[in-house]
C-alpha cells in the first residue's frame, strides 16, 4: 500500500510535466524536459508508463526510454519490454531493447518467453531478438519450441470456389490452397496481422466469405537467438535441437553451461 501511495504522487508531476513540454513557451519545455531527466525514483515508473508509453508523439516515448534507462531496479524492465514487442516505431523498439540489454535484465525474461506464445508472429519475432539480447540457457526450451508457430489469419475473398479452395484444417501454402500471389506473400511475411480482404478483379459485384487461413512460421528471430546462446545451429529441425539439449543434460546432470 505504502508502494501503491508512493506511485500515485508521481502521477501528478509527471501529468504536469507533459504538459510543459506540449507548451508553445521554449522555456516552459526546457523545465518540463529538465524534471524528466532528473527523475530516478522507481515509484515514478508505473505513472510515466501510464501516461508516456502509448503517447502519440515518438519523442515523447523517445523520452520514455531515456528515462527509464536512468532508474534502476526491475521496475522499468515491464514498460521497455512492452515497447520493444508493441511501439510501431522500430527506432523506439531498438533504443529500449539497447537499453534493456545494457542493464541486468534477467527479470525480463519471463515476459518475452510468455511473448513466444502470443497470436501475432511479428510479436513472436520481436520476443525472439529480445532473448537474443538478455536470454541465458534456461531460455533454449522455450525458443525451441517456439521456432514454428501456428498463426491464424482472416481473409476475405470472392465466393467462387471453382478459383479459391482451401483444405478442411483451413490451411493454405504448399498444401493445394490458391490464394493471390501477393497476398500469399503478404501473410507469409507477416504483413497482415489483422487479416486481408481479397477484392474480386474484374467483377464489380461478387459475393464475399470470410474464411480463417492457418500458417505455420519459421521463425528467424527465434532460431538466431538459439544459435547464439547454444552455439549450435540444427535449422528449424526442432526434433534435433531437442535431442542435443537432452543429451546435454544427461552429460551433465544439470542445464549445460556452454562457452
Amino acid at each position: 500500500e505504502a508502494d501503491l501511495e508512493e506511485e500515485r504522487k508521481w502521477i501528478k508531476d509527471v501529468k504536469l510535466w507533459l504538459i510543459l513540454l506540449g507548451s508553445n513557451d521554449l522555456l516552459q519545455q526546457q523545465q518540463g524536459l529538465k524534471n524528466m531527466q532528473s527523475i530516478t525514483d522507481p515509484h515514478a515508473v508505473a505513472a510515466l508508463a501510464r501516461m508516456m508509453g502509448k503517447h502519440d508523439s515518438v519523442v515523447i516515448r523517445s523520452l520514455l526510454v531515456s528515462t527509464l534507462a536512468q532508474i534502476s531496479g526491475d521496475k522499468p524492465l515491464r514498460p521497455l519490454v512492452e515497447l520493444i514487442l508493441t511501439d510501431p516505431e522500430p527506432t523506439i523498439r531498438t533504443s529500449a531493447l539497447e537499453t534493456l540489454a545494457k542493464r541486468d535484465a534477467t527479470g525480463a525474461i519471463a515476459f518475452f518467453i510468455e511473448a513466444l506464445k502470443n497470436k501475432s508472429n511479428i510479436i513472436v519475432q520481436r520476443a525472439g531478438a529480445g532473448l537474443e539480447e538478455i536470454g541465458n540457457q534456461s531460455v533454449v526450451p522455450d525458443l525451441i519450441t517456439a521456432l514454428i508457430t501456428d498463426h491464424t489469419y482472416v481473409v476475405r475473398v470472392p465466393d467462387t470456389s471453382s478459383t479459391y479452395s482451401y483444405n478442411t484444417n483451413g490451411t493454405f501454402g504448399n498444401s493445394g490452397v490458391v490464394l493471390p500471389p501477393e497476398i500469399e506473400a503478404g501473410l507469409l511475411a507477416g504483413r497482415y496481422p489483422n487479416g486481408v480482404i481479397v477484392l474480386p478483379s474484374q467483377q464489380p459485384k461478387v459475393l464475399m466469405r470470410t474464411v480463417s487461413v492457418k500458417h505455420a512460421h519459421q521463425n528467424e528471430a527465434v532460431l538466431l537467438a538459439l544459435q547464439k546462446i547454444t552455439k549450435q545451429n540444427f535449422g528449424y529441425n526442432e526434433r534435433m535441437w531437442r535431442l542435443w539439449w537432452a543429451s546435454m543434460q544427461n552429460q551433465t546432470g544439470l542445464i549445460p553451461v556452454i562457452k
